[in-house]
């Protein structure tokens, strides 16, 4: 019969449960660590640091030994398996060292993304080949949870329904075996804007994939009250015309997910990405302070794009080590902040932000003109590819969007774009005067895209073409 099936033992339920209520406590984080060993030579690249498999374990060993207050701030960290063989110095294994501190260990288990046969770009994740195994031996090195990833791209025609079917049911699989080795499975939906989708498009488009996903959680009997579910902000794409504030996007996600998310999940993990700290410390004490009903605890998740300041504090250097590990409980000190609603904009000054402002004024002098479409190709370049090595360049990206930021701070002048009716390699004679964003009435795109502006251009150069286009007339007769 379709309807007879076995519930899970009280013993693992309530085990899930424990596991589920010390990794979601109030104004902690999750730690996401799970680059894989090429991932982090890329990201240490970025900022001039030899990547090599000594580096990477100073690197880990500086963001898991921190003294005494790391169990203050965070309460899970996720690692990649490769971290499992590796050792201190002191021949101590660097899980360990977590494990000490009272902070839960857990393992990303799946295999990464593949392309999909007949599908438009899209990926399906792998991994459920052994994963019974695994899930057994991560268990006995002492690790309490697992984390599958399934990639999902916002475009006109994605994703299908052929993908969204597949990742529900693969996801669904991953946690029932990982509930079968008493591990708590964390559901992470990433969810990728890369075209002009606006933000109702993204809520629609996350409402069906997680509709789709607890559906496939219900037919493979597994228990959602010892699962986890981890998902970033809505966000529009990159090349949207649309400006939202963070009370909008706040709104919106929470709004979403009490649509599908079923109360009775043990949490949400909630992925913070604004391109920059201030920006996503912003979104996520919006989220905090957001009145509507939350039936499930939220906590917010650090990861790899939130570790430039520590890596610029570092450097590869062993002197800077306790440098780069106060800027890393600094940037801690303000998430649990914002977590619980307490982060004043602007009260965080991390290196990173610090480095994109010099960078972004820098860029001003030499490029006085960095337009909208170039923005669109540094944000193309910000997210790694689905599959291979990640090659996103965050540190000289986000000086792009700073630098539209703090135009108006700066006096920067737009110049307006000329009028189709004139040739852009013509001269014109008596041109008038650019407009300056200072005189512009203020909006939350920075950019001067208004109606107004754009009408006053028109009329401008129309009028310039007119009077040529007559005395063009007046010589020919």
């Amino acid at each position: 019969m379709s309807t007879y099936f076995n519930y899970a033992s009280r013993s693992l339920i309530d085990e899930l449960r424990r596991i589920a209520s010390e990794l979601i406590v109030s104004g902690h984080g999750v730690v996401v660590t799970d680059e894989t060993p090429t991932q982090l030579e890329n990201l240490m690249e970025m900022f001039g640091i030899n990547s090599c498999k000594e580096n990477r374990i100073l690197y880990r060993n500086l963001l898991f030994s921190v003294k005494d207050t790391l169990d203050k701030y965070v309460s899970g960290v996720v690692i990649h398996p490769e971290v499992l063989d590796q050792t201190t110095v002191n021949g101590c294994a660097l899980h360990c060292q977590l494990r000490r501190k009272n902070i839960l260990v857990g393992v990303t288990v799946d295999r990464g993304l593949v392309p999909v046969l007949c599908s438009n770009g899209e990926f399906a994740t792998q991994g459920l080949d052994g994963l019974a195994k695994r899930c057994a031996e991560y268990k006995d090195c002492g690790c309490d949870f697992t984390m599958w990833r399934a990639q999902y791209n916002i475009g006109e025609y994605t994703p299908s329904y052929q993908i969204i079917m597949e990742n529900a049911n693969t996801m669904a699989k991953y946690a029932a075996i990982a509930q079968s080795k008493r591990m708590l499975p964390i559901l992470e939906v990433d969810i990728v804007p890369t075209e002009d989708n606006d933000l109702e498009r993204a809520e629609k488009v996350a409402e069906t994939i997680l509709m789709f996903i607890y559906k496939s959680l219900g037919d493979h009997h597994v228990n959602v009250e010892g699962t986890l579910l981890r998902v970033p902000m809505l966000a529009p794409g990159p090349k949207c015309e649309k400006r939202y504030s963070p009370g909008q996007i706040s709104k919106t996600t929470l709004r979403l997910l009490r649509h599908v998310v079923p109360a009775g999940v043990g949490g949400i993990i909630l992925h913070v990405d604004g391109k920059t700290e201030d920006r996503s410390l912003c979104l996520l004490n919006a989220t905090a302070t957001e009145p509507s009903a939350k039936p499930w605890p939220i906590i917010f998740s650090f990861d790899g794009t939130l570790q430039s300041s520590i890596m610029i504090a570092w450097a590869g250097h062993k002197k800077n080590v306790e440098k780069a590990q106060n800027e890393f409980l600094k940037m801690l000190s303000a998430f649990s902040n914002a977590a619980q609603g307490s982060y004043v904009t602007g009260s965080m000054k991390s290196l990173a932000d610090q480095c994109y402002c010099k960078k972004a004024l820098k860029a001003l002098k030499e490029k006085p003109e960095p337009l909208p479409n170039d923005c669109v190709k540094f944000e193309e370049l910000c997210r790694p590819p689905p599959v291979g090595p990640m090659t996103a360049q965050p540190f000289e990206i986000s000086a792009a969007f700073m630098a539209i930021e703090i135009k108006s701070e700066v006096g920067f002048e737009e110049k307006v774009i000329a009028d189709q009716e004139i040739k852009t390699n013509e001269v014109v004679e008596n041109p008038p005067p650019p407009v300056s964003v200072a005189e512009i009435s203020p909006s939350e795109n920075p950019v001067p895209e208004s109606a107004n502006v754009k009408r006053a251009s028109r009329a401008s150069f129309s009028s310039v073409a007119g009077e040529r286009r007559r005395s063009s007339a007046a010589k020919g007769t």
